[in-house]
């Protein structure tokens, strides 16, 4: 396969050190590239192929010329698609200027300030080598094109492709009306002031343009708003890149400002708030923008107003909470109903369920209490029946009459006491029922202390005891009567059955706020383990008093009965043996 192709020779070297020639071929269905062994110049060749296709590096671009610069850079110039950087085996596409002529540029050329000349159709552009690099690395760096065109020295806007560079640094572009000789570092540029920039002319809707100062207030029902940017510049204007944002309670992107008679940017449709409108201009070839800043405000209607929108919260709020308050009312009507149903059905329930505990509990209570109760009367009476069963067994025994006579009276005076306190069980068995811990009237407790003296005085005095109440003066008290008889029987029972041949001495004394009730006896009293154990029972309230079986019956009783009339009871050791116990009973 043979093809005729315009090609341009880029030489290089490879490790080792053989040179090659790239071959660039135009050919009808774009631009592709190979690689020959020799040198060829910028002619056109014919070049035969050893394969049937040329590899195309991108389809349908035709190209008007391949350029390669003094920095070995490959630029490639095609016809109406811009022109594009060749690297690392890719074209990258170049951006265009702002109108669009680029897209048929003719020839690149670089200036020794760093600077790149591109001819076109439409005039001449210069632009900043280092723009166009960063481009080519990121694809979004901004590149400021500087447009020439006949008002600034051109014999056409129009140009041919090839430039030359003289010895002398000028440059040589070719034209439709001959060549045209410049040389690069005597061209100026021309860009504006950065201080001479003016915001300060607005148009609103179809009204004449005004003068405003420092704060623009918009109204309510604006339209639209343009704002006027003046900048005295009186060269080429598509030189003059503007661009403009606003920020505040919208935010806009930098917008670019279109060039031509007047330079204005137009607000509209923006919600009431507070804005400053910023605007900057290019003020040097190297891409810096000079800015300034004004502010203006979109004044609300007043459904838009903060005030308006709390109030209407505020109105929303109370209609739900109105709406939930009244439809909780009803439900609570309506549960309230049906929990007063379900109550009465419960109560009914509760009612059967309480009388049969009721019943059960006074069951119980009847049944500890007989138990109770019997325990207390066998207790009670323990002594003095064994004390008769002793004296008659000794009357049988004995053959001496006035032993005889002796044991008689004896059995005839513990009988006649036994007798009385038979009489009185109606009151034990009103111990453990009674509720009120007082009596109605005051009764002297000299009376008790008399009659347990003579019911245990003949026991005693078998065993050689003399039982002594040293306290003569009555001293009266409103404690229950059978209870405090209780308590003193059994601490008197204890005193008699452990003294032998000594002394039990009874006796009252009393304060402004406590009457004490005092037992000691000579016999032979309880150890200190036994009196922490009683007293701990005694001061330890939430103990339960246990049942009323076995070792220490009396004393489990009394501090049981102690309890329940709110009296105190203490144990000490009387000197040089026996046990002295009191009885506090408050007054009030």
């Amino acid at each position: 396969m043979r093809v005729w192709a315009l090609f341009f020779t880029c030489l290089y070297f490879n490790i080792y050190g053989q040179l090659h020639t790239s071959v660039w071929y135009n050919i009808d269905n774009g631009l592709s590239q190979n690689h020959a062994k020799t040198i060829v110049k910028d002619e056109l060749y014919p070049v035969t192929l050893e394969n049937d296709t040329i590899p195309p590096i991108i389809n349908n671009l035709h190209a008007k010329s391949i350029i390669r610069t003094k920095d070995n850079l490959i630029w490639v110039m095609t016809d109406k698609n811009g022109f594009y950087l060749f690297r690392n085996k890719k074209l990258i596409k170049m951006p265009n200027d702002r109108y669009n002529y680029l897209q048929s540029a003719y020839y690149i050329i670089e200036d020794q300030k760093g600077f790149y000349w591109i001819s076109s159709n439409n005039g001449l552009f210069k632009v900043l080598k280092k723009q166009l690099l960063q481009y080519a690395e990121d694809q979004r760096s901004p590149v400021f094109y500087y447009h020439f065109i006949k008002k600034d020295g051109l014999t056409n806007n129009g140009s041919q492709p090839n430039t030359y560079t003289l010895e002398s640094g000028d440059f040589v572009f070719p034209s439709m009306d001959g060549f045209v000789f410049f040389n690069p570092d005597s061209i100026k540029t021309y860009y504006p002031d950065k201080s001479k920039i003016y915001i300060e002319r607005v148009k609103i809707g179809n009204s004449e343009p005004q003068y405003f100062h420092h704060v623009l207030n918009l109204k309510k029902d604006y339209k639209t708003a343009e704002f006027f940017i003046d900048i005295p510049y009186f060269s080429n204007l598509e030189n003059l890149y503007v661009e403009a944002k606003i920020s505040g309670t919208e935010n806009t992107d930098w917008e670019q400002i279109n060039t031509g008679k007047e330079l204005k940017y137009t607000i509209s449709n923006l919600s009431p708030g507070n804005y400053t409108l910023s605007v900057r201009m290019l003020v040097s070839p190297d891409g810096k923008f000079e800015e300034k800043t004004i502010q203006f405000k979109i004044q609300p209607y007043f459904y838009q107003t903060l005030l308006f929108r709390v109030s209407v919260s505020i109105s929303i709020l109370i209609i739900i909470t109105v709406i939930v308050q009244l439809t909780t009312n009803f439900l609570r009507t309506r549960n309230k109903a049906l929990k007063q149903i379900v109550h009465n059905k419960n109560s009914e329930l509760k009612e059967t369920a309480l009388n049969l505990e009721v019943v059960k509990s006074d069951l119980q209570k009847e049944t500890e209490y007989q138990k109770k109760l019997v325990e207390t009367i066998s207790h009670d009476i323990t002594t003095p029946i064994r004390f008769i069963a002793m004296l008659s067994q000794k009357l049988y025994e004995s053959d001496d009459v006035e032993l005889q006579k002796k044991y008689f009276d004896s059995i005839y005076k513990s009988s006649e006491q036994l007798y009385q306190f038979t009489l009185n069980l109606k009151e034990y068995t009103e111990l453990y029922k009674a509720e009120n811990i007082f009596e109605d009237k005051e009764y002297p407790i000299n009376r008790i202390l008399e009659i347990k003296q003579k019911l245990f005085y003949e026991i005693a005095k078998e065993r050689g005891t003399l039982i002594i109440n040293t306290h003569e003066a009555k001293v009266y008290s409103r404690v229950n009567e059978s209870i405090l008889m209780a308590i003193i029987h059994n601490i008197l029972d204890n005193a008699v059955k452990n003294t032998f041949d000594g002394q039990i001495t009874l006796n009252i004394t009393e304060s402004k706020q406590k009457t004490i009730i005092t037992i000691a006896d000579t016999g032979a009293g309880m150890s200190m383990e036994q009196i922490s154990i009683y007293m701990n029972l005694f001061k330890n309230p939430k103990q339960e008093t246990p049942s009323f079986k076995g070792k220490g019956l009396g004393l489990h009783m009394v501090i049981h009965l102690i309890k329940k009339i709110n009296a105190e009871i203490n144990f000490r050791q009387n000197h040089p043996k026996g046990i002295v116990v009191e009885i506090k009973l408050n007054k009030n």
